[in-house]
């Protein structure tokens, strides 16, 4: 665990702005990890209300190897989206410690509960930090991915 720790010593966590370059990194990751592996592309999303949004990127010098997004749903309650880690960088604790600092960031802002929709394939990784499932796994419209909705109190 100590080397996990060194490592994450070593990046930069911090917002990025939609105006950014770094946003532009975002998307890039999005469509490799999260689009392209299942024949969609970034391009197909609707982005136009991201700026309403607080985007999380962890940066190793200038590269952006993960990131996550984190939107109001209610005055209680927020949603994480877009949890996309480089493969590069996968299976070392990044994903992890963007769950938690996304946590934190909700916390400042008075939630009380965040949910997201996993994939079922990484529904563990979500039990291991707290969250339970919450209905049963659906398909999402335009989607070709079997995904559960999924919560944790703060």
């Amino acid at each position: 665990m100590a080397d996990t720790k060194n490592m994450l010593d070593q990046l930069d966590f911090r917002i990025i702005d939609v105006e950014s370059d770094d946003y532009g990194q975002t998307l890039l990751l999005r469509h490799e990890i999260l689009r392209r592996p299942i024949g969609k592309s970034i391009a197909e999303d609707d982005l136009s209300r991201e700026n309403e949004d607080c985007i999380l990127g962890v940066f190793h010098g200038e590269q952006l190897v993960a990131m996550a997004t984190l939107k109001d749903s209610s005055p209680e309650e927020s949603i994480v989206r877009y949890v996309a880690v480089d493969e590069s960088w996968q299976r070392q604790g990044i994903g992890t410690a963007v769950i938690r600092r996304l946590e934190e960031e909700a916390r400042r802002s008075n939630k009380k509960s965040i949910r997201l929709m996993a994939r079922v394939s990484v529904v563990p990784f979500y039990e291991n930090l707290g969250y339970e499932k919450k209905g049963d796994p659906f398909v999402p419209d335009n989607h070709s991915v079997v995904h559960v909705w999924m919560a944790r109190e703060l």
